[in-house]
């Protein structure tokens, strides 16, 4: 019986409290996995599969309601799970994202970097992809999204989808003393079947006119060691064993989103030191400093309608402190933490955006 394992009633009890203003979520995934996720966030011990689905059978026992609600769950299968394969992760984390959040006593509760919604938007660029869906690809993926929600750096978020396990979408900020400061760039990924033996699929959603960055082309592509889309000497390689997605979003942000982006060309960084290249870097940034708040002056106005409320409360957080730089710039009391020339025409244009944003983010 159930009431021979204290730590699992002790967890029922944990469960259900929080589970109670979630329910609405909470049919739409595995109960027996939950409790596992649950039992494994304590770290004293493991849940057998045995356990497993006596547990779930428990629960729902005392709410019939889930069992009528849960009609995409499978008890027979929730304990997939297993002992060793928990202890041979390289996180001993569980498999899949909890539904249920939870907040430390006494702290703020965290933003969410990672949202989850019920459909995928039709507008993205993997839909039609279809996938296998074998076990060991599942449970791959299911590790993903633990360490997603435990890794996640600021300025990224993720929105995975609730009817299509292989596809998320991610917001990449541009971060801070580069040319595409407080912009919120977005990006569709797929995990193939393949995967992890080949890495994720991961296309660049172009919201400006013109391209702003050597490494993320207008129809889509995203070049960078880890994904196999760009080669170089040195560079990190992908690797079954020990890459994972958020290495992908951390190169993205941290390798492709940089102070210089005009010498992230192949072959560029070699012409540093030739004559007329640091100009040349200026001047790129210039140019990409303005397409980028074009890209986020249209994200704002015509983003995903999923994603639209994290796309916007990022651009209202980021933008004062880039409004209060811009304005240092133009009246010379400071220099753009990037290189630039502060040619005339880019003051002028710069001056224009400025005011533009202003006014949207005031309407």
């Amino acid at each position: 019986m159930v009431q021979n394992y204290p730590d699992l009633v002790g967890l029922y009890t944990a469960w259900k409290e929080q589970a109670a203003p979630h329910r609405g979520e909470i049919k739409k995934f595995e109960l027996g996995l939950i409790c596992t996720k649950w039992l494994l966030s304590t770290r004293d011990q493991m849940l057998t599969p045995e356990h497993v689905k006596e547990f779930n059978e428990w629960v729902l026992a005392r709410h019939p309601e889930l069992k009528e609600e849960s009609h995409d769950a499978e008890p027979e299968n929730a304990g997939d799970v297993t002992t060793n394969e928990v202890q041979n992760s390289e996180e001993n984390e569980p498999e899949h994202e909890s539904p249920i959040p939870s907040t430390s006593a006494g702290q703020p509760e965290k933003k969410p970097t990672v949202i989850s919604v019920p459909t995928c938007p039709v507008g993205h660029h993997y839909l039609g992809f279809g996938v296998l869906g074998i076990p060991a690809w599942k449970k791959r993926i299911g590790k993903e999204l633990s360490r997603l929600h435990a890794d996640l750096p600021e300025g990224i978020f993720v929105i995975t989808y609730e009817d299509r396990f292989d596809l998320l979408s991610a917001i990449i900020t541009g971060p801070t003393m580069t040319p595409y400061e407080a912009t919120p760039f977005l990006f569709d990924i797929h995990f193939p079947d393949q995967y992890p033996v080949a890495p994720p699929l991961v296309h660049y959603k172009a919201f400006s006119e013109e391209q702003l960055n050597p490494n993320l082309y207008q129809a889509g592509k995203v070049c960078t060691s880890l994904l196999g889309t760009w080669d170089g000497v040195g560079v990190e390689k992908w690797d079954s064993q020990k890459s994972n997605l958020v290495q992908v979003l951390v190169s993205i942000q941290g390798l492709i989103l940089v102070p210089e982006p005009f010498f992230n060309e192949a072959g560029y960084e070699e012409r540093k030191i030739l004559p007329g290249s640091t100009d040349n870097s200026k001047r790129y940034n210039e140019t990409a400093m303005i397409n980028s708040l074009h890209y986020l002056i249209k994200i704002y106005n015509s983003g995903p309608r999923e994603m639209i409320d994290v796309i916007r409360g990022e651009v209202r957080e980021k933008w004062p402190m880039l409004r209060a730089e811009i304005d240092s710039w133009l009246a010379g009391t400071e220099q753009p933490g990037f290189p630039t020339l502060m040619s005339k025409g880019f003051q002028i244009t710069l001056g224009r955006m400025k005011q533009r944003i202003d006014e949207m983010l005031a309407a």
